[in-house]
């Protein structure tokens, strides 16, 4: 990874010699044993001693991946001219698909993550894909286009989905017709972050959040060239895919350029191809990184362009369906000064500004609704030294202005959202076996309207908004093997401006919603207990959690109609909720070669005076993956399932249960110190018919049919 530092120590003559090296903790600069490191994919594997010293025969080019839990995987290539060489890891709170990360004090932490390596696998999929195919995350969805992912029954503005820092980059969160403007392409690792670690990001400090960062992102400079080309087709909706990654030590301290195009047909599913289901998508993304003494600056900039089709054909939507076109375009821009300070180590100055445009089209080709923004945030924060008791702390400022323009038939004023934030985030060890991390965010919102908002023979100019949101964790662990997190968050968020404004059709999404401009702050306190027991070959995580809202926002189906456009009638309402469940996701390796994974997810969501479901809460589900690993070879097979979801709110339907198979086969191919990995997908291998609860359009709309995908990714 890009925090690798190799220091070249001594050079040879010689064609062929042991290479000599040493893996290092690069915060403690401790040794690191028992690192695993793959010579060419299949020559042989090798592990650091208890010393973290390695030898390895080196004649010629030489591909090396250093892999150890709780620590960024790095390649390298090696040759001849290396002598002797240090490698320094860094320690994240990042790691490997469904393995748990690191702390320099508690190696293991109860986040999950996604690895570098699945998300290259699987760049022509979605981010709601590929997390719920690696962590068992549900997803709202409306058409494969269009998904959004949904943690423990917390979805929209409730579930942040935050990409290097910032989460304004789109508006997927305000309604489930909006895609989400990013592609795995561009990213380097995905986490799930909750507790204290929210407050630099939102107000919104219950449950998790979904953590992205771009390869763009550069935060040391770029150590050694890496290149990736992949290609991928899919049968089901003749899905072509092509992409590339690249990194480049020779501008400056490191430059990234990444890009990718993607053009899908109509899905066909177990009852015939579902018509207006195509989409078309590219992205360019690219970043530069340069370093003089103590400064470093990273600019960066992405462009995102999408269309893709509403399916039509049943009650309330359009008979051939709603065609959108969206594009997002950002530059940004990171900043840091090391002032190896008494207290403060780093001083940070982010800038990001992006641009979103959201056209909906009639069939006759009239724009039936727009909604574009400009956001700009600017953030300063600061770093300090990590000390014996309190360490890894920040505190930080934040400016955002975001102007909204609407168009169409949406009946919301423009409007312009100014935010000011402050937040605070500090981890204090108490014993070897404890230590807490206390974060905490004040916010003042306000949103200013260009024309007067006539609601209920009252008119409104603007609302304003003042918030103070906080969180508590606490990590104990007992053993070397063991780790309880115990999150307690009391959260304060404001309404968006189109949960407060909203008073119109909203064609794709098939509905007319109508806001509340009288909303109070969505109130909540929620706990969540963590386990984690990990040994050499068994892992296995839990979360409890109960969320109690005092005051939850959401668009309640009145089972009215506005008669004038056909649609049915969602009114934002206040309500007191609460939402509870479990979730357990296990590992176990019967040896080297065999592996099983599985979670299991349950969440139960009700209003608090009635006991009434909540609607779109997923169903118990659960998924079975069996790992089998020869030499360069992977087999995998996978079942989906999840029971009927019979807890409906009002005006909901039911759906059926379901158990679906999967599987797929992948080669990784050496090519003299360059990579070339082929892998081949099975989805849906019985064909079954079934249907996502979470989907707006599931009435029409299974889930696809059997289709294979064929994905070839070279590594030079």
């Amino acid at each position: 990874m890009k925090i690798l530092i190799v220091f070249l120590l001594s050079f040879s003559i010689l064609s062929s010699k042991t290479v000599v090296g040493t893996v290092y903790d690069s915060f403690t600069n401790e040794t690191v044993a028992d690192v695993k490191i793959i010579i060419n994919i299949k020559e042989g594997t090798i592990y650091t001693d208890k010393n973290g010293k390695f030898e390895i025969e080196v004649s010629k080019k030489t591909h090396t991946d250093f892999i150890k839990s709780g620590y960024v995987e790095k390649h390298i290539n090696l040759t001849p001219d290396y002598d002797t060489l240090s490698i320094f890891l860094t320690p994240l709170n990042f790691e490997y698909d469904d393995i748990t990360i690191t702390d320099n004090k508690f190696k293991k932490s109860s986040q999950r993550t996604i690895s570098q390596s699945s998300i290259n696998e699987n760049s022509s999929k979605s981010l709601s894909e590929l997390l719920n195919s690696k962590l068992g995350i549900s997803s709202s969805e409306m058409g494969e286009a269009v998904s959004r992912p949904v943690i423990n029954g917390l979805s929209g503005n409730r579930l942040s989905v935050i990409n290097d820092g910032f989460k304004s980059k789109d508006l997927s969160g305000n309604s489930p017709d909006h895609a989400q403007a990013q592609t795995l392409n561009g990213l380097d690792r995905i986490s799930i972050l909750s507790g204290a670690e929210l407050v630099r990001y939102g107000a919104s400090l219950v449950g998790s959040a979904v953590h992205t960062e771009s390869n763009y992102n550069i935060g040391t400079p770029i150590s050694n060239n890496s290149n990736i080309v992949t290609s991928s087709f899919a049968t089901n909706n003749n899905k072509l895919s092509i992409s590339t990654k690249n990194q480049f030590i020779e501008i400056l301290n490191g430059f990234v350029l990444d890009g990718v195009y993607t053009k899908a047909n109509n899905v066909s599913t177990p009852n015939g191809e579902l018509f207006n289901t195509e989409y078309e998508l590219y992205e360019i993304s690219s970043g530069l990184y340069y370093e003089l003494g103590e400064y470093s600056i990273n600019p960066y900039m992405s462009v995102f362009e999408k269309k893709y089709g509403i399916p039509g054909g049943f009650v309330g939507a359009h008979p051939k369906g709603v065609d959108i076109e969206m594009n997002r375009n950002t530059i940004g821009l990171n900043s840091e000064y090391h002032t190896h300070g008494a207290v403060i180590d780093k001083l940070k100055l982010d800038y990001e500004r992006s641009f979103y445009d959201h056209k909906e089209y009639e069939s006759s080709g009239l724009i039936g609704a727009q909604f574009r923004f400009v956001s700009n945030t600017v953030r300063f924060e600061l770093e300090q030294h990590q000390g014996s008791i309190f360490n890894n702390g920040y505190m930080g400022l934040q400016l955002t202005r975001k102007d909204n323009e609407l168009g169409g038939f949406v009946f919301i004023p423009n409007n312009q959202y100014n935010l000011i934030s402050a937040y605070i985030k500090e981890k204090v060890a108490l014993i070897d076996q404890i230590n807490l991390n206390y974060g905490a965010r004040y916010e003042i919102i306000q949103v200013n309207l260009d024309n007067p908002y006539l609601f209920q023979s009252e008119i409104i100019n603007s609302r304003d908004f003042s918030s103070f949101s906080n969180a508590l964790t606490i990590n104990y662990t007992p053993s070397e093997n063991l780790l309880f997190t115990f999150d307690l968050a009391l959260s304060n968020r404001a309404p968006e401006p189109e949960e407060l404004f909203s008073n119109g059709p909203h064609l794709a999404a098939y509905s007319y919603e109508i806001g509340n401009p009288n909303l109070d702050l969505e109130r909540s306190i929620s706990y969540s207990l963590k386990s984690q027991y990990n040994t050499q070959d068994f892992n296995i995580g839990s979360e409890l959690y109960y969320y109690d809202y005092s005051n939850y926002i959401t668009p309640f189906a009145t089972g009215d109609t506005n008669y004038s456009t056909l649609l049915p009638i969602f009114r934002q309402t206040n309500i007191a909720a609460e939402l509870y469940g479990l979730n357990i996701n296990a590992e176990y390796d019967f040896n080297s070669f065999l592996t099983l994974n599985s979670d299991f997810t349950y969440t139960i969501g009700k209003e608090t005076a009635s006991g009434t479901y909540l609607p779109l809460i997923p169903p118990l589900a659960m998924n079975i993956a069996l790992n089998y690993k020869l030499e360069d070879w992977n087999f995998r097979i996978n079942s989906k399932m999840a029971t009927s979801q019979e807890k409906t709110g009002l005006f909901e339907s039911r759906t059926d249960g379901y158990i679906v198979l999967n599987a797929d086969i992948k080669k990784n191919i050496d090519l003299g110190g360059n990579m070339l990995s082929v892998m081949l997908n099975f989805y849906n291998i019985t064909n079954q018919v079934y249907r996502n609860h979470l989907s707006r359009i599931k009435s029409v709309y299974p889930q696809p049919g059997f289709g294979t995908e064929l994905i070839v990714n070279y590594y030079f």
